[in-house]
């Protein structure tokens, strides 16, 4: 009897193990489910980023605007972005419409036909809002775009300002896809250019087109000009995120840096640096943080009262060589911190290893 009750107790003891081991994981197995439910209950709506350029600029934008979308309760996701598959703008529209997003935040960097994309997502009830570059014709809920008089005159006045005595050559790189905005912001540049331009001076500009549908492509355009111009030009004109960045490079490679005087587009890491070099004279500043507060407030906007507004203008800045300095310095430094901040917790987990 003695030699029953010995061995049944040990199999009690493993049993009364077994099954409160099994409640343990049940219990943390329904608590990690109420918590997953919990963070999909978070997000009210599910907008859609589509942009084939994944440049420093893009990143940036997806960046800020999911911070917003955050706050806002809001999901966004950049469809195609790091995808294995390499998809096209209007297939990536043909994914958030079968989707059921409620929201398109939309680049079209290659001016692809897109309208009959447009206006089906605009007839299932999705909103689309069309960044930089437009289409008028289509169902589009709202246009963001950056004022092309203020854009003309911006660059009238950095062309201006770094023209010498004599004839000065100007270079307009543009991008073909933009041609519809291009030509209302060029007169603007040139009549900006003639208004402040000195008695002793005189200029001729010329448009070069740029295939910026990716950095190889620019690379080789630019390499053209460089190369296989007949007379060198003075002044360079970016108009894009993709042609500054190439320009940049561009310039140091073909020992250009204080012959030409560039004058670029949007303050990435490259080119801030360069203009903080004095490689390039000064570029246009854009807020990505501004531009994604209204893309999600309009989609917003537009759920909350069943309209927004057709156009939205974008703020722009000036940013010289002390700005470019003091925002160099400011990147190091949160550099060094986040550094100093990353080593601080390993050491951390290296001592707790230890102890």
């Amino acid at each position: 009897m003695r030699k029953i009750i010995f061995w049944i107790t040990p199999g009690i003891l493993i049993l009364t193990l077994v099954l409160v081991v099994l409640w343990l994981y049940s219990r943390d197995s329904f608590s990690a489910l109420e918590r997953q439910e919990n963070v999909l209950e978070e997000y009210e709506r599910h907008y859609a980023l589509i942009s084939r350029d994944q440049s420093d600029f893009w990143q940036s934008f997806y960046t800020d605007a999911s911070l917003v979308a955050e706050q806002e309760k809001v999901s966004l996701e950049w469809i195609g972005n790091d995808s294995p598959v390499e998809y096209s703008t209007a297939d990536c529209m043909r994914i958030a419409t079968a989707s059921g997003v409620d929201g398109i935040i939309l680049y079209n960097q290659a001016g692809d036909d897109l309208t009959d994309l447009i206006d089906e997502a605009a007839q299932k009830g999705i909103p689309v809002i069309m960044v930089f570059n437009d289409d008028s014709q289509s169902s589009r809920m709202s246009f963001v775009g950056i004022n092309n008089y203020q854009m003309g005159e911006f660059y009238g006045r950095q062309v201006a300002d770094a023209m010498k005595s004599g004839l000065n050559r100007i270079g307009v790189l543009m991008n073909p896809a933009n041609s519809a905005d291009f030509n209302l912001m060029y007169p603007q540049m040139l009549q900006t250019i003639e208004n402040l331009k000195q008695e002793d001076q005189e200029f001729k500009s010329t448009i070069y087109e740029i295939d910026t549908s990716s950095s190889f492509d620019a690379d080789e355009d630019i390499r053209d000009i460089f190369v296989k111009q007949n007379s060198a030009l003075d002044i360079l004109v970016c108009l894009d995120f993709v042609t500054t960045e190439c320009i940049c490079q561009a310039l140091v490679d073909y020992n250009q840096v204080g012959k030409m005087t560039a004058i670029g587009y949007y303050a990435s890491d490259i080119v801030t640096d360069a203009v903080a070099k004095d490689i390039v004279k000064a570029t246009l500043g854009i807020d990505t943080m501004q531009i994604g507060e209204i893309c999600i407030h309009a989609l917003n906007e537009y759920w909350s009262l069943g309209y927004a507004s057709n156009y939205f203008n974008i703020s722009l800045s000036v940013i010289t060589g002390e700005e470019a300095r003091e925002m160099v310095r400011a990147r190091e430094t949160e550099g060094a911190k986040t550094a100093a901040e990353q080593s601080a917790e390993a050491g951390e987990e290296n001592g707790g290893g230890n102890g």
